[in-house]
């Protein structure tokens, strides 16, 4: 599957990235520098706030909230409305879903595969290490406390592999290479492993968010056991 996104991407012609916030900031740079090496553009999904500014998108009720994009907005990703198409013929899905046109080649990296050409299981966030912006503008250390399939990739792992540098397969490597360029990001260098905050130096930047396909593919699952009643009274399942 790794050899197949690779000719994908090789064969791109315009290429579009789309990530969830709710990624550690080393799977964010990882998919921002992929997208620079395929001369791709980098780009979130904006919440409900944004979607009532136009009535012909998806709106999400229930588990739809804000996001510290600071990261993003540094690394120039834009944010676009659900429902709105992306101009490129091949797209790349990290941690969301968007809808795609005819003719359109989509690799995710998501926990179901849709309607994807090449897919990759993205792991759980107990299965993640890693550093998250959190609201205030703070990283917070994130460790793995569950164990994931020996044949599932680290999602930063695999999109380093798919952008064709094994270098930045590290945690620390990745961390050097944001910290080079985002020189508010300097403490990353030597991220302590027993502390459980460090500041980031950026100025917090919220926006609405749509989900992470991780928190809708959870929804899905409580409420198809029971345990979650939709809130929309729409079909999609908030």
């Amino acid at each position: 599957a790794v050899q197949e996104a690779k000719e994908i991407l090789a064969s791109a012609g315009t290429l579009a990235v789309v990530v969830s916030p709710g990624l550690t900031i080393e799977q964010t740079y990882a998919a921002a520098h992929l997208a620079r090496r395929h001369d791709g553009e980098l780009f979130y999904l904006l919440g409900e706030d944004a979607a009532q500014e136009n009535q012909t998108s998806v709106q999400y009720s229930k588990i739809a909230g804000e996001a510290n994009i600071a990261l993003l907005d540094r690394l120039h990703a834009k944010g676009i409305i659900g429902g709105e198409q992306l101009n490129a013929d091949t797209v790349l899905l990290v941690g969301t879903e968007v809808q795609t046109a005819d003719g359109q080649r989509v690799i995710a990296v998501n926990p179901s595969k849709g309607d994807a050409e090449c897919w990759f299981v993205l792991p759980h966030p107990l299965q993640t290490e890693g550093l998250a912006l959190n609201r205030d503008g703070d990283l917070c250390i994130v460790r793995a406390v569950l164990p994931k399939p020996d044949q599932v990739l680290d999602c930063h792992a695999l999109l380093a592999e798919l952008s064709g540098e094994d270098s930045f397969s590290g945690l620390q490597a990745l961390r050097n290479a944001l910290a080079d360029e985002i020189e508010e990001l300097s403490a990353i260098r030597d991220a302590d492993a027993e502390e459980r905050l460090l500041s980031s130096g950026l100025e917090p930047v919220l926006k609405s968010v749509l989900p992470d396909s991780r928190e809708k593919a959870f929804a899905a699952h409580l409420s198809a056991i029971g345990m979650y009643e939709p809130r929309c009274a729409c079909a999609c399942g908030d």
